[in-house]
């Protein structure tokens, strides 16, 4: 049996909260978010997703 760290409620909250401490620390937006590809992309693309409904522009980004 799988040992599940974060379930998706828990997942989704972690990612709003990193995004939000993104835009935090980060208000004038010069930022970029770099995704290794294997899941570090799919994961820039979330935090993109979620720091441009609190940021504009949107974060350039790049995977």
């Amino acid at each position: 049996m799988a040992t599940v760290v974060l379930d998706r409620d828990d997942m989704r909250r972690t990612l709003v909260r990193i995004a939000h401490e993104i835009v935090e620390k980060n208000p004038d937006g010069r930022i970029a978010l770099v995704g290794i590809h294997r899941r570090g992309a799919v994961l820039a693309r979330r935090l993109q997703t979620l720091t441009g409904e609190l940021l504009e522009p949107a974060i350039p980004l790049g995977d």
